[in-house]
């Protein structure tokens, strides 16, 4: 099954060409009223139409040779002979049939070798993955490297700092945080403490009345 081109003749005069089916499977005749199918003429666009009627050579006389009316998307009825339209391909074996018979694309890219032509050879350097660097890049790698190995002493991480070791802090005779507090300041807050218990009888919350 394939599209052909067929003489649009009329009055014994040809006025054109249009697309019909040749060799058509008789799987793919419609056969029942509201079915979808696939005039030759929308082979490529897939446009949605549906069967209104079909008619066997000598049923109608607009048909001597048989035809079918089709239904459009926008309602209007299109007529066409009985080798223009086939079933709208629904099962899988179905779209096998119809990608094969749509037309190569002039455009795509020729792929495999022709007959008898020679493999093309393949200029590799030896190994697998990313190619060899040239005698220039690699020596640009080299400098790069060593550059990094002198600034940071050859060890990872962070560059040693520049100008000798940091200066170790001199210890304040005190714990992290806050400051010592002098012996003033310790007897004070003593004296403090001893008559805010005294006015409170040593009892927690709001200090009582004095009186």
């Amino acid at each position: 099954m394939k599209i052909i081109d067929k003489d649009f003749i009329v009055g014994g005069h040809k006025i054109g060409v249009y697309q019909a089916y040749a060799d058509i499977d008789p799987a793919f005749v419609p056969m029942d009223p509201g079915v979808r199918v696939l005039p030759a003429a929308f082979f490529s666009q897939r446009s949605f139409f549906t069967l209104k009627k079909r008619w066997l050579p000598g049923e109608n006389k607009s048909f001597p040779a048989g035809g079918y009316e089709v239904r459009g998307e926008g309602g209007e009825t299109r007529s066409y002979d009985l080798d223009a339209v086939i079933l709208y391909p629904e099962t899988k074996s179905q779209k096998r049939v119809i990608d094969a018979m749509a037309p190569a694309d002039e455009n795509a890219p020729t792929r495999g070798r022709k007959s008898g032509e020679p493999k093309p050879v393949k200029i590799t350097s030896g190994k697998r993955g990313r190619p060899g660097l040239s005698d220039e890049a690699k020596r640009e790698k080299l400098l790069a490297e060593l550059a990094k190995s002198f600034s940071s002493n050859g060890k990872r991480g962070r560059p040693a700092r520049v100008g000798g070791p940091k200066p170790a802090k001199a210890p304040s005779g005190a714990g992290r945080g806050r400051p010592k507090m002098t012996e003033a300041a310790i007897a004070l807050k003593s004296a403090d403490k001893a008559l805010r218990t005294s006015r409170s009888g040593g009892k927690r919350g709001r200090p009582s009345k004095h009186k």
